[in-house]
C-alpha cells in the first residue's frame, strides 16, 4: 500500500493506491498559500494517519506529485508563486523520517504522466506525452518508460514555448507562449477582447462557461472553441514534430469537453506535421478520472522503488553493526590524518631528488584495495613528466624484479604494512630501492623498514576496507603534490573532506533504502569509469564481493563497451562515474546509450538526480575520496537485501598472510 500527496495551488489532498492503481481513500484541506510549511506538513502527517488508520494495511513507501519546479533528486521544493514560504523545504525526507519509509517526489505534471502510463490509457506505452490543460499547460513527457528531465534533473516548461512571439503577454514576461494562447483563461481573454461590447454573456465569462455557450450554438463561443482548438493542436503538433511520441493523453478543465477541441486539434496536427508519422501518434483522453494527480503521485513511488507494491522495507538493523560503524568514523578518520599528514617530517630530501632526476622509474605497488588507490597519484606523477608504473606487489616480487636498484623509487601501501606480499618485498629489496611506505600501522615491517613512513590515522578496522581507504587516497595525494614540486601541500581541498564525506553519509538510511529497490533482483554489478575514478571502480567492485558474497566487476568505462555491453538485462546494473571533465561527456554517452538499450544504470556525479550517487560539490582533487562512497552504500543495501550483516570475513581474513 502506497500513500499519495498532491500538493496543489489550491488544496493538498492524500490517499492510499493499491498496486493496481485504485484508489483505496482520499481526504483534502485547502492551499493556505501564506501559510507556513510547517503548518502544511502537519496537516498532510494528520490527513495520512488518518488515512492508514483507516485502511488498517502496511504503508510500503510515499509518493508526492507537486506543483511548480521540484527537484525530484533531493526533494526539495522551488520557487513556487503559490506558496512563496515553501522554498527550500523538503517534504520527501521530512515525511521519510516521520514515517520511516522511502519517499519520492516529481513535478505534478510527471507524476500525472507516469500515472497515466502505469495504470491508465497509456499503459504499456514507453513513450507517452501527458498534457493537462486548466487554468495553465503542464506536460510531462516520459521517453523509453522514464520521465524525460533536461539539465541538473529539471522539468521542461513546454507550456512555454512560444507559438507566436507577436501573441498575448504570458505570466512568465514574454508573449505567445502556448499556455497564454491555449490554456482556460486564454479563451476567456479573447473573448473579453473580441466580443462586442453588447455581447449578452460577457459577464462572469469561465473557460468552463464559453464550453456550454458553444454547445448551445453560440456563435462568438464557437469562434472561441475553434481558435482554442487550433492554437492546442499548434502546440501538440510541435510535440509530435520533436517527440513522434507513441501517445499523447490529454487531461484538464478544458478537456472535459474535449468533443469541441479534438476535430480542429487533429486537423492542426495533420496540416502541421509533415516529416514525422503523425498518424501513429494516438490522441487519448486521461482515464484515470479528477484523482488523476494523486494516484500519479503513487505512481512516482512505484516508478521510483519498484514496479510493483510487493518491495517490502529491508531491515536495516542487520547491516548496524562494526562495518557500518567503520563507515560512518571516515570523517573522524580523515581528519585525524590530515593533522598528523600537517607535522610529517622527511619527505624533503626524497622529494628533491626525484626533481633533480635521481631516479630512472618510481614504482607504485600493493595489494587490492591499496593498489587501486594509488590510480591517481599514478596519473598526477605521469601528468608532471615523472616515470611512474603501477605494479601489484604480487607480480613486482615474482617477475619485475629487475626494477629495485638504486635508481628505483617504491611507493608502497598496506594498511597492515605485513601482508605476504609486503613482506617478500622488503626481503628482495634490502635497501637496493628508496621506499616510501603508506600504512596504517606503526609497528609493523613496512613502516620500519622504509626510508619514509607515512602513517594514516584511522584506527582499528573490522574488515572490508572503507576508513583505511580514504586515510590512504588522503596521503597519497598529499605525497603527489610533495613529489611533484609543489612545495608544501595545499591543504583546502584537503580541509574540506572530512567535512564533504561527513555530509554524504548524514543521509545513509535514506541512500541506503533507494539503493536496495533499486538492486532487488540483480544479479550482476559493473562498475565503471574514467581517469583517477578507477581507484573507486577497482575498490568498489572488490568491496561488494568481500563486503556482500555478490559478484561486482570493475572495469574502465571503454572496456565495458567491449564485450560486457553484451549482458545489459533487467537483471544487470551499471555504476557509472562521471569523473574528469575530460572523459566526463564519454561516460555520460554510455549512460545513454545503457538507457537506450533499457538497461538498468545510474550516474556518480555532483549533479546527478540519483541521490545516493549525488557527491558533494568539493575540489577535484579530492573526488577519489567521496567517488566510494556510492559504492559502499550498495555494500549496505545488498547485505539489507539479503539478510546478513556485511563485511564478516569467512573464507579470507583481514590481512593475507599467505601468497
Amino acid at each position: 500500500m502506497i500513500a499519495a500527496v498532491d500538493i496543489g495551488g489550491t488544496k493538498i489532498a492524500v490517499g492510499l493506491v493499491d498496486p493496481e492503481g485504485n484508489l483505496l481513500g482520499h481526504e483534502e484541506t485547502p492551499t493556505r498559500a501564506e501559510g507556513s510549511y510547517k503548518d502544511a506538513l502537519e496537516a498532510i502527517v494528520a490527513m495520512l494517519k488518518s488515512q492508514i488508520q483507516m485502511a488498517e494495511g502496511k504503508l510500503h513507501g510515499i509518493g508526492i506529485g507537486s506543483t511548480g519546479p521540484v527537484d525530484s533528486s533531493t526533494g526539495e521544493i522551488g520557487d513556487v508563486n503559490f506558496f512563496p514560504h515553501w522554498r527550500g523545504q523538503n517534504p520527501v525526507k521530512d515525511l521519510g523520517k516521520i514515517f520511516e519509509v522511502p519517499v519520492a517526489m516529481e513535478n505534478d505534471a510527471d507524476a500525472a504522466a507516469l500515472g497515466e502510463a502505469g495504470w491508465g490509457v497509456g499503459k504499456n506505452k514507453s513513450n507517452l506525452i501527458y498534457v493537462t490543460v486548466g487554468t495553465g499547460i503542464g506536460v510531462g513527457v516520459i521517453l523509453k518508460g522514464e520521465v524525460y528531465r533536461g539539465v541538473d534533473g529539471a522539468h521542461p516548461e513546454i507550456g512555454h514555448h512560444v507559438i507566436d512571439s507577436a501573441g498575448p503577454q504570458c505570466l512568465c514576461g514574454f508573449r505567445g507562449c502556448w499556455e497564454s494562447l491555449a490554456a482556460g483563461p486564454a479563451m476567456v481573454g479573447w473573448m473579453e477582447s473580441n466580443a462586442p461590447s453588447n455581447y449578452l454573456h460577457r459577464a462572469h465569462l469561465t473557460a468552463k462557461r464559453i464550453c456550454e455557450l458553444a454547445i448551445e450554438g453560440d456563435d462568438w463561443a464557437q469562434r472561441a472553441v475553434q481558435r482554442e482548438g487550433h492554437y492546442l493542436g499548434l502546440g501538440l503538433a510541435n510535440l509530435v514534430t520533436i517527440f513522434a511520441p507513441e501517445m499523447i493523453v490529454l487531461s484538464g478543465g478544458v478537456m472535459r469537453n474535449s468533443q469541441l477541441f479534438l476535430e480542429e486539434i487533429r486537423r492542426t496536427i495533420v496540416a502541421s506535421c509533415r516529416f514525422v508519422p503523425y498518424d501513429r501518434t494516438e490522441l487519448a483522453l486521461a482515464s484515470l478520472g479528477e484523482h488523476t494527480n494523486l494516484i500519479g503521485a503513487a505512481r512516482v513511488w512505484h516508478h521510483r522503488f519498484g514496479s510493483t507494491g510487493e518491495i517490502v522495507r529491508p531491515e536495516l538493523s542487520v547491516i548496524q553493526g562494526e562495518y557500518l560503524r567503520d563507515i560512518l568514523d571516515q570523517p573522524r578518520a580523515l581528519r585525524d590524518t590530515l593533522a598528523a599528514l600537517k607535522q610529517l617530517r622527511g619527505l624533503g630530501e626524497l622529494a628533491s631528488r626525484v626533481e633533480g632526476g635521481a631516479f630512472r622509474t618510481i614504482v607504485l605497488t600493493g595489494m587490492g584495495s591499496s593498489f587501486h588507490a594509488l590510480h591517481p597519484l599514478h596519473l598526477q606523477l605521469v601528468e608532471r613528466g615523472l616515470p611512474s608504473v603501477m605494479v601489484e606487489t604480487s607480480e613486482l616480487v615474482h617477475y619485475q624484479k629487475n626494477l629495485f636498484d638504486s635508481r628505483t623509487l617504491v611507493v608502497a601501501v598496506s594498511q597492515s604494512g605485513q601482508s605476504a606480499e609486503i613482506v617478500r618485498l622488503l626481503e628482495i629489496n634490502r635497501g637496493r630501492s628508496a621506499v616510501i611506505a603508506i600504512t596504517n600501522t606503526r609497528e609493523s615491517p613496512l613502516a620500519k623498514e622504509s626510508d619514509v613512513s607515512i602513517l594514516t590515522q584511522a584506527g582499528r578496522e573490522f574488515s572490508v576496507s572503507c576508513k583505511t581507504y580514504l586515510t590512504a587516497l588522503m596521503a597519497l595525494h598529499w605525497l603527489g603534490e610533495t613529489l611533484c614540486g609543489s612545495g608544501a601541500p595545499h591543504t583546502n581541498a584537503l580541509d574540506i573532506a572530512a567535512t564533504a564525506v561527513e555530509s554524504y553519509l548524514r543521509d545513509w538510511e535514506s541512500h541506503v533504502l533507494e539503493l536496495a529497490a533499486l538492486l532487488n533482483g540483480i544479479r550482476h554489478l559493473f562498475i565503471v569509469g574514467r581517469g583517477s575514478s578507477l581507484a573507486a571502480v577497482g575498490t568498489g567492485a572488490l568491496i561488494v564481493k568481500e563486503s556482500d558474497h555478490f559478484h561486482a566487476e570493475g572495469m574502465s568505462s571503454a572496456a565495458f563497451r567491449h564485450g560486457p555491453m553484451e549482458m545489459l538485462s533487467n537483471e544487470t546494473f551499471v555504476l557509472i562515474f562521471e569523473g574528469d571533465v575530460r572523459t566526463r561527456d564519454l561516460n555520460r554517452r554510455l549512460l545513454e546509450d545503457i538507457r537506450q538499450e533499457q538497461g538498468q544504470t545510474e550516474l556518480v556525479s555532483e549533479k546527478t538526480h540519483f541521490a545516493p550517487g549525488r557527491l558533494p560539490v568539493s575540489h577535484p582533487s579530492i573526488r577519489p575520496i567521496l567517488e566510494i562512497l556510492p559504492v559502499q552504500m550498495i555494500t549496505l543495501a545488498l547485505a539489507a537485501l539479503a539478510g546478513r550483516a556485511p563485511g564478516r570475513f569467512e573464507l579470507a581474513s583481514k590481512v593475507t598472510t599467505t601468497e
